[in-house]
């Protein structure tokens, strides 16, 4: 049996209720860019080329100062550390390959997640990480889950994984669940493994790409899982020679290694999105969707095509405390 990684660049895409995008867009009138804002014309108080807008009326009175009232859209003031809590749910969703990738059946685990946010969240092993996520507890619960929001996107509740049933089955199934998500399987565990975050904008500002078919962060994160939802983070993957990934499949193959990460050591695998009124927190804080950056082909008959596929959908919800 192979496993053969596939770029997933886009899920079925629902609506976000009650979450329409409100993003800034150019000429918002606090962004400092417009004739009628505060920055560009004559009579508003920004055409001396000595000053600062040093106007007591435009929210930016000091001399020496980089614009960082909150009022402004200039606040370089360093984005504050501090933690998250989070929890949720992960759905693996095993597909049909040869029959238009219909559901086979879905596993779904319950989560629990410690986040850390500051600019050295992973050191040396990737220096564009502003965060980490650490696992604190997981185990199954595809019997007892019930969320349908959380089933529409990657399977269907009346559809749950049986391990008596469909392990292997008709379709020669790998329970991957318990292959994921044990700490004691070997190779296996990597969902357990230590989460690097990369902010949306320094992914997508390096240019990061995904796959040596040439597939970028951009692609991904103009495609979101859920409409509404907001790019925030990619997900680092570390290769571990214990880790499934990296001795069953040909993921090192296909993934492009993470820039400023030890040689041939990471590959992106997570993209995360938050509802829009979250996007600009620098941690975790409020509803999060997580989706796996590759689809996993199983060749079960070694014809050197996929039989069955697996992959990732995901939520979170989380609380970020600022470090005092």
């Amino acid at each position: 049996m192979r496993l053969i990684a596939t770029l997933l660049a886009l899920l079925f895409p629902l609506t976000l209720a009650g979450c329409p995008s409100n993003r800034p867009v150019p000429g918002d009138d606090d962004d400092d860019d417009s004739a009628v804002d505060d920055d560009d014309a004559t009579a508003d108080d920004d055409d001396a080329t000595a000053d600062d807008d040093d106007s007591a009326a435009d929210d930016d009175d000091a001399t020496a100062d980089d614009d960082d009232a909150t009022a402004d859209d200039d606040d370089a003031t360093p984005e504050p550390d501090g933690t998250s809590a989070l929890q949720g749910h992960f759905v693996l969703s095993y597909t049909d390959a040869l029959n238009n990738n219909e559901l086979i059946c879905a596993q779904a685990y319950e989560f629990q997640f410690t986040g850390t946010f500051n600019a050295n969240a992973m050191g040396s092993d990737c220096v564009m990480c502003r965060g980490r996520l650490e696992v604190l507890f997981a185990q199954e619960v595809t019997d007892t889950w019930d969320d349908p929001q959380l089933f529409d996107v990657s399977g269907d509740p009346s559809t749950p994984c049986d391990p008596f049933v469909d392990f292997p089955g008709a379709y020669g199934l790998q329970n991957f669940g318990d292959t994921l998500f044990d700490p004691l399987t070997s190779p296996g565990g990597d969902f357990l493994n230590t989460i690097g975050l990369i902010p949306e904008d320094l992914a997508t500002g390096n240019q990061l790409q995904v796959s040596t078919a040439g597939q970028s962060v951009v692609e991904v994160f103009q495609n979101p899982p859920v409409n509404g939802s907001v790019a925030t983070h990619v997900g680092m993957y570390v290769m571990e020679e214990s880790m499934y990934f990296v001795t069953g499949s040909n993921l090192n193959e296909v993934a492009v290694e993470i820039p400023g990460t030890p040689p041939n050591s990471t590959a992106i695998f997570w993209f995360f999105w938050s509802t829009p009124s979250n996007e600009d927190v620098v941690g975790m804080n409020g509803e999060y969707f997580v989706q796996g950056a590759w689809t996993l082909g199983v060749d079960t008959d070694g014809d050197g095509s996929a039989n069955y596929s697996l992959s990732f959908f995901g939520r979170l919800a989380g609380q970020f405390t600022p470090t005092p």
